[in-house]
């Protein structure tokens, strides 16, 4: 956990950074969108790192299992003549679980996580899926709009999870202490 708050402190640090470009005096619009940008996406960046830290605190009774998913398991293939149709198989639906570190475990379900058992409140998960949904911008092959306009107020708005969340997991350190 020592390394993790290392880490917000860096990212932090580069936010400083940026925030201070951003307010020189003299600077463009398209400069100042640039700079608030990259804190943006910084502080999106601790915003989803802390709500890893959080699931990972709370799921570490079950095994760090955060859902369940349907896979199949193919038992028979039936031949291709008999339906005239493409490869038909018969399956066994088999619950798999979701471990926090399993590949394809994304922002959005560790948010529903946290929604799910309660750790959160609705409002709190609004927030936070604001957060993910401005994260999403960085794949910029998803965006249908410009990607322009990033101000101050936008940085403070994906900001606001930062302190409920430091919170939830200082309480949550305290508890286990």
């Amino acid at each position: 956990m020592k390394t993790f708050w290392q880490n917000i402190k860096r990212r932090a640090t580069a936010i400083a950074v940026y925030l201070e470009q951003a307010n020189k005096k003299g600077i463009s619009n398209v400069a100042k969108s640039a700079y608030f940008r990259s804190a943006t996406v910084l502080i999106c960046t601790i915003i989803e790192g802390m709500v890893y830290q959080l699931v990972k605190m709370y799921s570490k009774k079950t095994g760090n299992i955060v859902g369940v998913k349907d896979e199949f398991k193919g038992l028979h293939q039936i031949p291709r003549n008999v339906f005239k149709e493409d490869a038909v198989f018969i399956c066994k639906k088999i619950k798999k679980n979701i471990n926090i570190d399993d590949k394809g475990v994304t922002f959005e379900i560790l948010n529903r996580y946290l929604k799910r058992n309660k750790i959160i409140t609705p409002s709190e998960f609004k927030q936070i899926n604001y957060v993910r949904i401005e994260r999403n911008k960085l794949h910029l092959q998803s965006l249908d709009t410009r990607d322009t306009g990033y101000t101050i107020n936008k940085l403070k708005k994906v900001s606001k999870p930062a302190d409920l969340l430091s919170k939830k997991i200082i309480s949550k350190l305290s508890k286990k202490a």
